[in-house]
């Protein structure tokens, strides 16, 4: 039970390659450093090189994760991304009965493409795979993304993400992001990003997902906030940093306590942009 619950706030751990928040500027300028006026890819010929921190506690065992990757803009419409390092932090009595730390590491990579955009908003796609060596399987998660932009200060995102996992126990499908997530990113996530100044920005979120579609289905609502700030150069986004906390598991279809409140997560992220 405690490796199924742990299993599941995985599937919210680290981030590489994809950002809490939306990641460029959709009809501004290029030189805007505004992160709620960003678009779902990156320039042409940018690279963004991310790194993350994770902790988090379920069922009264806590655990945490590192990780790092990046992405590239091939054009202004196309996105590569790929998380080559993430490792976790477990009790170990969560992989195999003792008291004992215990590291893991998932693979991870995709690519997103804008299909439309206009000044009021915009629409993605996205494909990416992973390798999940705790759960002896690999994942394969189409999605689809978009976002609605109220001036340039407010920001509204929202989406579907769909996971096929092939692993050991056969295929499974779910309503759900990719594991290997420092924010929670649920299967219909909705969330609201306020620019507060220009270099500050906060943002609220929640969203639903649904596992195993099937017998054994199971539904969980998540709620989160995010607070970040970019460090401009030049008049340009250099670095964006971005912390979070949500509770993911804040209501359970399968528990008879909700709310739960002692699950949480808390993350902290950097993404660097590198003109090529």
């Amino acid at each position: 039970m405690i490796q199924s619950r742990m299993t599941q706030l995985i599937a919210a751990t680290i981030v590489l390659g994809a950002s809490p928040l939306p990641v460029w500027a959709l009809d501004a300028p290029p030189s805007t450093t505004a992160y709620a006026d960003r678009s779902l890819t990156l320039p042409a010929h940018t690279l963004a090189v991310d790194m993350g921190a994770f902790t988090g506690r379920t069922a009264g065992l806590s655990f945490g994760a590192l990780s790092m990757g990046g992405a590239y803009g091939v054009t202004d419409d196309v996105t590569l991304s790929i998380t080559p390092l993430s490792l976790h932090l477990l009790p170990r009595e969560v992989v195999r009965g003792d008291d004992a730390p215990t590291t893991y590491g998932f693979f991870t990579a995709g690519a997103t493409a804008r299909l439309a955009h206009a000044p009021w908003g915009e629409l993605a796609t996205s494909l990416a795979f992973q390798i999940d060596p705790l759960a002896g399987g690999t994942y394969i998660a189409p999605r689809i993304d978009a976002a609605f932009h109220l001036g340039h200060r407010v920001r509204i995102d929202t989406g579907l993400a769909l996971r096929m996992t092939v692993g050991r126990e056969g295929r499974a499908f779910s309503v759900w992001s990719l594991p290997n997530r420092a924010h929670h990113d649920p299967g219909l996530p909705l969330a609201v990003t306020v620019q507060v100044v220009e270099p500050l920005f906060v943002g609220l979120r929640t969203g639903a997902s649904v596992t195993n579609i099937g017998p054994r289905t199971g539904f969980f609502v998540s709620i989160g906030a995010a607070l970040g700030a970019t460090i401009p150069y030049r008049k340009k986004p250099l670095v964006d940093l971005v912390g979070t906390f949500d509770f993911p598991e804040f209501y359970l279809q399968a528990s008879t306590t909700n709310p739960i409140p002692q699950v949480w997560q808390l993350s902290f992220s950097a993404r660097t942009y590198v003109p090529i």
